[in-house]
């Protein structure tokens, strides 16, 4: 059994898991504003038209027209204001005067501005699935190909001292582009294969002797894996 230093390949996930925890923070923000009023509107039993509907739209520091409405509705004789609590430079349109509230605390409530947001809002709010999908593949990739030379390393075949050159992966840390070490291999049935290993997000490209070690399943020679030095 051979031992395989993976830490290479360990730290690829942490180039990945910025891609999962941003989109899961933007999905959790974006996704809120566009189903958050939805949800607190499901949890109240009230509901009443606005008496009176204060557009509150100002033009702010950066120059853009914002609103941030206020609603006056009256419950029981006693009047009450249900403030959205974020700005667009959309107004409420003719439709949007319901007031949703809890019957036993009139205060609690949710306007209909906020549970009907504009339609662009679900499409912020799917968006950040993007860098979730990019990130979860990313490192389910790395699990995989540990998994993969963790079988490696009981029934590889070892070939010590190749040539090999470098190969810019497409990826770039802080300005740095990521290389990864690829060889031309000849097989044992004779056919010339050309490997290319993991991106060296340690950014090591050489050792003391020049070349790179091979480790290989000749019955599935996609799975590989290539290192300075194997023992």
């Amino acid at each position: 059994m051979y031992k395989l230093d993976t830490k290479n390949i360990k730290k690829g996930m942490l180039f990945y898991l910025p891609f999962l925890l941003m989109g899961l923070l933007f999905f959790a923000v974006f996704g809120w504003l566009a189903f958050g009023g939805m949800i607190t509107k499901a949890k109240l039993d009230g509901k009443i038209k606005a008496t009176k509907i204060d557009t509150n739209c100002n033009t702010n520091s950066d120059g853009e027209y914002m609103c941030s409405p206020i609603y006056y509705y009256n419950v029981d004789g006693e009047e009450y204001e249900c403030r959205v609590s974020f700005s667009s430079n959309i107004e409420v349109s003719g439709k949007q005067n319901m007031v949703y509230y809890d019957t036993k605390k009139p205060d609690s409530c949710v306007t209909d501005y906020t549970a009907s947001p504009a339609w662009y809002m679900y499409l912020f709010s799917l968006f950040p699935l993007i860098f979730v999908f990019v990130g979860a593949k990313g490192i389910w990739g790395v699990k995989k190909k540990l998994d993969d030379i963790k079988k490696l390393s009981r029934y590889g075949k070892l070939i010590k001292g190749l040539k090999y050159t470098l190969e810019d992966t497409g990826i770039s840390v802080n300005g740095v582009n990521i290389v990864a070490p690829a060889v031309d291999y000849t097989m044992s049935n004779g056919t010339v294969i050309h490997l290319i290993g993991d991106p060296r997000h340690d950014r090591k490209v050489l050792d003391e002797d020049g070349f790179v070690d091979l480790l290989i399943d000749e019955m599935n020679p996609d799975n590989y894996f290539i290192d300075f030095e194997i023992k």
